[in-house]
């Protein structure tokens, strides 16, 4: 068994900032998506009514720059708030942990290292040594 009694609040602020980050950009891709298929079935709806061809090419060219806004701007915001979250969450989970003893995990394929009494003494020459 492991028993873990503290974790890294910048580590786990940067860990948690990319989860959000990656997360923000999945969204954004979505919110793209979304954006392209509304400009693709405005335009076919649209086409037939000559007073609304010049709304339809503004909202199109808005379309594409809210999704592409979306791509690159929701990763970043995402990416910011992960970070300070995980700053907030490791200081309250290292307060938990000093009041729980620790977390004990598991682990299979993990060896620790041995204890300082099995560690043999430092062996020390009994004379001057060659040069």
């Amino acid at each position: 068994m492991i028993k873990i009694r503290r974790i890294g609040i910048s580590s786990f602020g940067a860990l948690s900032g990319i989860l959000y980050a990656l997360f923000g950009l999945c969204v954004g891709i979505l919110m793209t998506g979304i954006s392209l298929l509304g400009i693709i079935f405005s335009g076919s709806s649209q086409s037939a009514q000559s007073s609304y061809s010049t709304i339809s090419g503004s909202s199109s060219i808005g379309g594409v720059l809210t999704g592409l806004g979306a791509v690159v701007c929701l990763p970043v915001v995402y990416g910011v708030l992960g970070f300070i979250t995980g700053i907030i969450t490791a200081f309250f989970l290292n307060l938990a942990l000093k009041y729980a003893g620790g977390l004990e995990i598991e682990a299979d394929g993990f060896q620790l290292p041995a204890p300082l009494k099995d560690i043999p003494p430092k062996i020390e020459p009994l004379g001057p040594l060659p040069r």
